[in-house]
């Protein structure tokens, strides 16, 4: 398996009007963890230091080089909510706490894919399965 690559309620409104209207990119790490394949996600919201926290997220999924389009694995948060904060989950396993599996990881599924976490901001990972 080849493997690439205390929270202020006013660190976001205080980032954002200091550095424009985009968020930090995602931080997404993929590691193997007890035989199981994980995603460690961070987001550095420093503006002149580094303060690295769990970015809130909106789904993450997981799609083949051969066709972006088309997610082989996907979970999303449930109902109204517009995203969770999450720092790490299990590729292809349960989803955690507040978030929903959409698109079921199908057996035998492999070859060079990309894992997608968008939320406030958003972040990518290679990965072959």
């Amino acid at each position: 398996m080849k493997i690439v690559h205390r929270r202020s309620r006013w660190a976001l409104p205080a980032a954002l009007m200091l550095c424009g209207c985009s968020p930090p990119a995602i931080d997404v790490t993929v590691f193997v963890e007890k035989g199981r394949l994980m995603a460690r996600l961070s987001q550095d919201w420093g503006l002149f230091f580094s303060h690295k926290n769990a970015p809130c997220v909106r789904l993450a999924q997981l799609v083949p080089h051969s066709d972006l389009d088309a997610p082989v694995w996907k979970i999303e948060a449930k109902g109204d909510v517009q995203c969770l904060h999450l720092s790490s989950f299990a590729i292809g396993g349960p989803p955690p706490d507040g978030f929903k599996e959409v698109v079921p990881l199908a057996p035998g599924t492999k070859g060079m894919h990309r894992l997608d976490v968008l939320g406030i901001g958003g972040g990518e990972a290679d990965l072959a399965l």
